[in-house]
């Protein structure tokens, strides 16, 4: 087919985002690395329930082929930033390609991302390898810099039951999780290990969650935890979506009406993705979300999934985490400068924004900068001095 076949559109409001649902779920089911949270639903609830509110800029770009979508790439932005939509959890992105693509389609897109002339810098967090950000990357080649993280997995291929996957798991884990389920036994005989399908109690559930993690948080002194209640209704939405779909997995351990401990994901080509899970305090000598990792691994194993993912460990997690996976899957975030103002200012990503406000030189000539570069230069300071990116 010909490049004149190939065309490319902006979609720039919420409306148009709506109207986009069958070619978005059409081009979901037949494009390349897709993961649950590439798909119409997930980022339809990121946008209306969260990041609208925030005065982000729509910008959905599609090409098409002799008028049908083959890629999707959905970004937002502000501040003369694009970034992929999200509502600010941990999630995997990436643009939706048609299996049969085509090269220039790449540079076709690119080329309407500098005409747009709306943000200097593109920060595309978590993309799952291989991914088709990728391949465009490699193949329009602008300055790019990377950041690689990664998720725990366990292959659940390789165990044909959770037995033999046990074997395989510490000696000393193993044990701990058989003392600890002979110890919630004996206090609670009965224990209920509850899959939920009602969405109102899926809905009971995510909001219980919720609170547990703020409170949990609160007594660990950690600060920056907080769920707001538009991540929250994405998780909801989502969540009632994918349990229409028959594609979410909640479970909980109870005593009556009181919950001990709960998690939750959603499953998409054999693989599921561990989206949230909390535990009642008073039972945390118990290790509860232990014992119901385990509930959810096993109903993996009987139910033939392949891959169980934690998704990216934060410090709080690793350990656990570790423990229990046998595999990771690598993901990266990327800065790519799309004008020489976006490439200068990641060079001088390191600049601490507070030291520049204690000395009087700098700092004047820190408010003589233009706004934008302000803001900038702002947003780099909020990214955690921790995270090293390397040239692509």
């Amino acid at each position: 087919m010909s490049q004149a076949d190939f065309s490319v559109s902006v979609l720039k409001d919420g409306r148009a985002f709506a109207s986009l649902k069958a070619e978005w779920e059409l081009l979901f089911a037949q494009s390349s690395n897709q993961h649950y949270f590439h798909d119409f639903s997930w980022n339809i609830h990121s946008w209306n329930c969260f990041a609208a509110a925030l005065d982000e800029q729509l910008r959905i770009i599609v090409g098409r082929q002799r008028g049908c979508a083959v890629l999707i790439f959905p970004l937002m932005v502000k501040n003369r930033i694009a970034r992929f939509i999200t509502a600010e959890v941990f999630v995997y992105r990436d643009m939706l390609l048609a299996e049969n693509f085509n090269n220039d389609w790449f540079q076709a897109i690119w080329n309407t991302l500098l005409g747009l002339n709306e943000f200097d810098i593109m920060h595309l967090q978590n993309v799952r390898s291989p991914s088709n950000l990728e391949r465009m990357l490699t193949i329009v080649k602008p300055s790019v810099w990377c950041i690689d993280s990664y998720s725990p997995v366990i292959k659940l291929q390789n165990f044909k039951n959770w037995e033999l996957f046990a074997l395989s798991r510490p000696k000393k884990l193993m044990a701990d999780q058989r003392r600890q389920w002979r110890r919630i036994n004996a206090l609670v005989p009965d224990l209920q290990h509850i899959w939920l399908q009602d969405k109102l109690e899926v809905n009971r559930l995510i909001h219980w969650m919720i609170e547990q993690k703020a409170l949990w948080a609160k007594h660990k002194g950690i600060t920056h935890m907080a769920w707001s209640k538009g991540r929250e209704n994405v998780l909801m939405r989502a969540a009632h979506d994918a349990c229409d779909a028959g594609r979410l997995l909640a479970f909980k351990l109870a005593h009556g009406e009181n919950i001990i401990a709960a998690g939750m994901g959603f499953m998409h080509n054999a693989q599921f993705t561990f989206e949230l899970f909390s535990y009642d305090f008073k039972w945390e000598n118990l290790s509860p979300s232990r014992l119901l990792l385990e509930d959810l691994i096993r109903w993996c194993l009987d139910n033939k999934l392949e891959v169980f993912d934690f998704l990216p460990q934060t410090p709080q997690s690793s350990f656990y985490k570790d423990s229990w996976a046998d595999d990771k899957i690598k993901s990266t975030s990327y800065l790519v400068s799309v004008t020489a103002r976006g490439s200068a200012l990641i060079r001088l990503r390191t600049v601490n924004i507070s030291s520049i406000a204690k000395s009087k030189v700098a700092s004047w000539i820190y408010h003589k900068l233009p706004g934008v570069t302000r803001g900038l230069l702002q947003y780099f300071a909020g990214i955690p001095s921790r995270e090293k990116f390397r040239p692509y």
